[in-house]
């Protein structure tokens, strides 16, 4: 019967085009996550969080990386990064993860060690002590120097 209202297929268009529309916003959203930084707040055990700005790009072993480099962070070298309760994968791009966001919030979760773990714990805190060179104290660097006190206070008392 004529009385009826068929679809037609500019709706069906119209419709599909509503659909694509989303996807592109979602889609644009993800560039503009990939193309620019943003800032993640951490949470390491037993201290206060920080923030750490980082490329939607960076790979979630990297971001593990920059951590065990970190000044706050860096005696950590056995742990896992979580989102929300669930633990992230080392291979996923930070963009890719539903739920980051800027703001995020990323709990570092302390891991046990294994033997090769520790060997990898070792090296790197060995690592950490070569870094503090003595030419470091020489020149005054990093609030480091060495003591002439002496050197000067004995000529005084004779």
């Amino acid at each position: 019967p004529p009385s009826q209202i068929e679809e037609s297929p500019e709706d069906d268009r119209q419709a599909q085009s509503d659909v694509d529309k989303s996807k592109q916003l979602s889609i644009r959203d993800i560039v503009d996550l990939q193309e620019t930084g943003f800032t993640v707040r951490i949470q390491p055990p037993g201290q206060e969080s920080f923030e750490l700005q980082v490329s939607g790009q960076l790979l979630v072993a990297e971001l593990h990386q920059v951590l065990m480099e970190h000044e706050i962070t860096c005696h950590r070298t056995c742990f896992s990064l979580q989102l929300g309760g669930t633990a992230l994968n080392s291979l996923t791009e930070l963009s890719s993860i539903q739920g980051i966001q800027d703001g995020a919030l990323i709990k570092v979760v302390e891991d046990s060690y294994s033997v090769r773990d520790a060997r990898l714990h070792l090296r790197h805190v060995r690592d950490l002590l070569r870094s503090l060179d003595p030419a470091d104290a020489y020149n005054g660097v990093n609030c480091s120097s060495l003591s002439y006190l002496t050197f000067y206070t004995r000529g005084d008392k004779g």
